[in-house]
């Protein structure tokens, strides 16, 4: 067998893309060192273990959701700045399914998970001005809730009646707006 040049980052970013493909929950050591084509055991050379590689799935997930949230509101604030968070938001939970569950969890001591988490809420806090920090909490809370909830009946497929789905989301995005003040 030839020797690797294996990193945290390489076993990182392959779980994330096997994860988003085939979701999260399905990742274990095993699928990685097989793709590596090492033993198991060789991986602890570079992780931890399992459950901190999540972690870090997780940070690597907030971290593209705060980029996709960022680039939606370029040069936009108020109403209109919540209408397109909601989109890309709803956008990205579509195109990430596999992670999108890794969203929902707060940091818990890992530094890069905290760091995105952070950088998240300050996206979000951003486009709440003129707001004190424990009403922007409560809006972010109410924000994040709805949405999450929307999300996960669209793609559990929880939508069944013959209604246009993006209407009801857009009638949600505007009961939003109204409950923030903008």
């Amino acid at each position: 067998m030839r020797k690797r040049n294996l990193n945290k980052d390489q076993i990182s970013d392959f779980a994330f893309q096997y994860a988003i493909k085939n979701g999260w929950q399905s990742l274990n050591l095993k699928i990685i060192a097989e793709h590596f084509e090492i033993k198991t055991p060789s991986l602890y050379n570079h992780i931890e273990n399992l459950d901190e590689l999540i972690l870090e799935l997780a940070a690597m997930t907030l971290e593209e959701l705060g980029k996709s949230l960022s680039k939606s509101i370029q040069g936009i604030s108020g109403a209109e700045a919540i209408y397109e968070l909601s989109r890309a938001y709803r956008k990205f939970a579509k195109s990430h399914q596999g992670v999108y569950g890794l969203t929902i969890q707060a940091p818990s001591g890992h530094a890069r998970h905290e760091k995105a988490s952070i950088e998240l809420l300050e996206i979000l806090f951003s486009v709440l001005r003129n707001k004190s920090k424990k009403e922007k909490i409560h809006n972010i809370r109410i924000f994040r809730s709805s949405l999450h909830g929307f999300v996960s009946i669209e793609l559990g497929k929880g939508f069944g009646l013959p209604t246009d789905i993006e209407e009801t989301f857009k009638r949600m995005i505007e009961i939003l707006v109204l409950q923030m003040e903008l």
